[in-house]
């Protein structure tokens, strides 16, 4: 009973500091402000997105950079197979924090800027070739990396929220309607995006500088053209 009493105790810290103004917490359905029941979930919509976008577009934008692909499956697999360390690294670290901003908090907010940075940095690679595929390599790992100091204890948090069932499940159900919603954006705004511009400034389907297509001429004297000889002959 202790351990749970506390456990309540420290999710109500990181609900203060998550969430500024958020009602206590009790064991009841009207017990977590509506901020937070339906503001949870929001960061899945860009977590569920900008992963995709990173796991589905980002080796094939790096070949088109020159990047050899055998080197980019390598450091693919060493950034997610690292997540067999960090991962429950990272929970045991947040389990075990203390502090006035609670336990998840603060390492969300700590790997805010640089899991921003590595994403933009990743996908504006100043090199080419080779160099292209070390560039992948290093910023693919930072960016993986600040993603689970960030959503560890971010996922984690859902469960203190409330100790009231039916509270978690309105909590994961608009968790889960933004992450589909992301997943949506996420696979189909890239491509989208890729067809609207060529259409707009590659019209004749090459790379490079926009090309009018020149206008069908008339027909000669105004007459109308010949039939081809295989209709004439039928």
């Amino acid at each position: 009973t202790m351990q749970r009493v506390t456990s309540m105790q420290i999710a109500q810290e990181d609900i203060d500091t998550l969430v500024p103004g958020a009602d206590k917490v009790e064991d009841s359905y009207v017990g977590v402000n509506r901020k937070v029941k339906y503001g949870y979930g929001s960061p899945q919509f860009s977590i569920l997105s900008t992963t995709l976008m990173v796991q589905v577009f980002i080796v094939p934008y790096f070949e088109l950079m020159g990047a050899p692909l055998g080197l980019l499956a390598f450091f693919s697999s060493v950034a997610r197979s690292l997540d067999v360390l960090t991962d429950p690294l990272m929970a045991w670290v947040s389990d075990n924090t203390r502090g006035r901003f609670g336990r998840r908090k603060p390492y969300m907010a700590a790997a805010l800027v640089p899991q921003t940075l590595s994403l933009v940095l990743l996908f504006a690679p100043l090199v080419r070739g080779y160099g292209a595929g070390y560039w992948f390599g290093a910023l693919n790992t930072i960016y993986f990396l600040t993603f689970t100091v960030a959503n560890v204890p971010y996922f984690a948090l859902g469960p203190e929220l409330s100790s009231d069932s039916k509270v978690r499940t309105e909590i994961f159900f608009w968790g889960r309607v933004y992450a589909n919603v992301g997943t949506l954006v996420g696979l189909t705004a890239p491509s989208i995006f890729a067809f609207v511009v060529a259409a707009v400034l590659c019209p004749d389907g090459k790379d490079g500088t926009y090309v009018p297509l020149p206008p069908s001429p008339p027909p000669p004297n105004g007459t109308a053209a010949a039939p081809s000889s295989s209709s004439s002959s039928s």
